[in-house]
């Protein structure tokens, strides 16, 4: 139960007194809920209506009463824990940057023309894992993630089980400034409305170890752009993985959009 003292700041002095408010509100109501049966039978209310209501209040107040309950209980932990966890007390300026080093961490272990090889496709498995451990930390984290529009420009076209694209498609909508980098390996999709809906975003293609009908399937969305916006894309690497696993750059060619 709250110990009201008289808080001189006004933001905790209201909701102390909405607290207790509540606290009152609740035990007179558990009161009446008690004694409702032998209450309602003595003033003549007739036993099926009273039920009725019952199984209405239970089906819809006391529900919307828990859930509300429990948003209050999660904001309350939220905020105490962002008021005392020193890295909530991080300008997001800071966290923002931290956030990059993290998701594009993987990006650094990707090989070097001639090296054994370090798999795209375990590269971006890490990225977007890196991403989605972000998103998961808490609220504040997550909404720092959120407005970063850099840390969703790494686009693959493999199916992340997570929400990704649909988050990345919000994102796009919102922030218009975002540029893309699509890495593609091996048997990628080339159904994603990302590429399809967003072909002018793209900077840079990068396609490892891929089928020739795939390349055709992804530069088409390219060659067949015919909106309004420009294209972008600047540059298209291909590589090959030769038999002894090492990455070899087939060839790297830039591209001028007028």
């Amino acid at each position: 139960m709250f110990n009201i003292g008289g808080s001189t700041f006004s933001a905790v002095r209201q909701w102390e007194e909405a607290g207790v408010l509540l606290f009152n509100s609740l035990e007179n109501y558990e009161k009446l809920c008690a004694s409702l049966g032998k209450e309602s039978l003595a003033g003549g209310a007739p036993p099926t209506y009273v039920a009725a209501r019952i199984d209405t209040a239970l089906g819809s107040f006391h529900t919307t009463l828990g859930r509300r309950l429990a948003q209050s209980h999660s904001a309350l932990a939220q905020t105490r824990n962002q008021l005392l966890v020193p890295m909530h007390s991080f300008p997001e300026e800071v966290l923002s940057e931290i956030f990059m080093h993290v998701v594009f961490a993987p990006l650094d272990q990707f090989s070097r023309e001639g090296e054994a090889p370090y798999s795209m496709k375990a590269c971006l498995s890490e990225l977007y894992r890196a991403l989605h451990t972000l998103l998961c930390v808490c609220t504040m984290w997550r909404n720092i993630a959120l407005n970063r529009g850099t840390l969703w420009s790494i686009v693959t076209l493999r199916t992340v089980r997570w929400d990704h694209e649909s988050i990345l498609g919000r994102l796009l909508q919102q922030n218009m400034g975002v540029e893309l980098y699509l890495l593609v390996h091996g048997g990628a999709r080339t159904d994603s409305p990302i590429l399809r809906n967003h072909a002018a975003r793209f900077r840079s293609v990068t396609i490892v170890d891929a089928q020739p009908d795939l390349i055709q399937d992804i530069l088409a969305a390219f060659t067949g752009w015919c909106q309004p916006e420009s294209l972008r894309l600047s540059q298209l690497s291909l590589y090959n993985i030769d038999r002894s696993g090492r990455l070899i750059h087939s060839s790297r060619i830039l591209l001028y959009y007028r």
